[in-house]
C-alpha cells in the first residue's frame, strides 16, 4: 500500500486513507474546535500525507504498522499545528515558571474522569494551553521540541502547560459539581 502511494496509485491511496481515516480523524479532533474543522484537518492533512509520503523510506524506517503509523501522526500533528498558526490563533508569552513550580501540578488528579470528560475539557482550555497541553500530555514531545514547533520559548511551553493544567482542573471540577 505505501509503495502504491509513493507511486500515485489512487487505489492503493483510497485504501490507506480507508484504513486510517478513524485515526487521522482521532488527532485532528484533539487540535480543532469544530466537527466542520475536523473534517478539513482531516482531508488536508492525508493530502500532506500523499505528498510527503517519498519522504517515509522503507528501508530506514520498516514497514510495520506501528513506525508508519508513527510517522503519519507527526505528519498529522505538525499540519494541524500549521493550520492554526495560519488561520486561528496566536501563542503568546506568558510569565516564566521554573521546575520546582510545576512539581506542584500533578496529572493524577485526572485519573478519576473518563477519557470522554476530560477530551471534552481539553476542548474548553484557551488554544495556546490546550495545544502544548496535547503535544506534551498526549502526544509525548518535550518542551524543546514544542518550543521549536510553535516558535515559543521552553518557559512558555512550560508555563502553558501549567496552566493548562490548572484550567483543566477547574474544568473538571466545575463538571463534578454538576453531576
Amino acid at each position: 500500500m505505501i509503495i502504491g502511494c509513493q507511486n500515485n496509485d489512487g487505489k492503493a491511496q483510497q485504501q490507506l486513507f480507508e484504513a486510517l481515516k478513524q485515526y487521522v480523524t482521532s488527532i485532528c479532533y484533539r487540535y480543532a474546535n469544530s466537527e466542520q474543522d475536523v473534517k478539513d484537518l482531516t482531508v488536508d492533512s492525508f493530502m500532506r500525507v500523499f505528498t510527503k509520503i517519498d519522504n517515509y523510506n522503507l528501508d530506514k524506517f520498516e514497514c510495520t504498522e506501528i513506525s508508519f503509523k508513527a510517522w503519519i501522526k507527526r505528519v498529522v500533528i505538525n499540519n494541524c499545528i500549521n493550520y492554526n498558526k495560519k488561520f486561528k490563533h496566536n501563542y503568546q508569552s506568558l510569565d516564566e515558571l521554573n521546575d520546582s513550580e510545576l512539581q506542584h501540578v500533578n496529572l493524577n488528579a485526572f485519573n478519576n474522569f473518563n477519557y470522554n470528560e476530560i477530551i471534552k475539557c481539553i476542548h474548553l482550555l484557551p488554544k495556546a494551553y490546550k495545544t502544548v497541553f496535547q503535544l506534551y500530555a498526549i502526544d509525548g514531545y518535550s518542551h524543546q521540541e514544542i518550543a521549536d514547533i510553535l516558535n515559543i520559548s521552553t518557559g512558555t511551553s512550560k508555563s502553558n502547560l501549567f496552566k493548562a493544567r490548572e484550567h483543566l482542573k477547574k474544568l473538571l471540577d466545575q463538571n463534578t459539581a454538576y453531576e
